[in-house]
């Protein structure tokens, strides 16, 4: 894992549990990673990354998105590996249209690097003409949540014993 910090105290039983967030917005129906948004824009306008812990999405395929995970800093991509994968949530921001976005599953878990960069593959299945793959409708945003785990069995017990 990167050298972050993150917020230690989840209210779970689970140990050393990461949350992380991607913001995706849908251009000529290609997915397109938001790493720089304003908020409070017209108080006080601060510049925030709604998508840190990602390094880089991609599409490989009808209905799917790769989503690596990492950092890219100053040009200089970083990855980071987790112990698993506790889950994922997505929602689709937008009106509603012909193809909404109805459900999604996790078709790749690579979130250990055990075969290449840390990464996932999410499938999305729409409606549309039936139900098949496929995308939220340009200018629609989709928000994901990503909840990983940072720890195995062995680490928990020995940190249980103090060892």
């Amino acid at each position: 894992m990167a050298n972050r910090f993150f917020n230690q105290f989840g209210g779970t039983l689970e140990r050393k549990v990461i949350k992380l967030f991607a913001k995706i917005n849908f251009v000529a129906g290609a997915p397109v990673l938001v790493t720089s948004e304003v908020i409070n824009a017209g108080t006080s306008p601060v510049t925030v990354n709604p998508s840190q812990g990602i390094e880089s999405i991609s599409s490989p395929g009808a209905g799917r998105i790769n989503i690596v995970l990492g950092s890219y800093n100053g040009g200089v991509p970083s990855y980071d590996t987790y112990s698993r994968l506790l889950s994922v949530n997505t929602a689709v921001v937008g009106t509603i249209s012909a193809n909404n976005i109805i459900s999604s599953l996790v078709s790749d878990d690579n979130v250990d690097g055990a075969s290449g960069n840390p990464s996932l593959e999410i499938t999305f299945i729409a409606t549309g003409a039936g139900p098949g793959p496929g995308f939220p409708d340009n200018g629609q945003v989709l928000l994901v949540e990503i909840t990983l785990s940072f720890t195995t069995r062995r680490r928990q017990l020995r940190s249980f014993l103090g060892r």
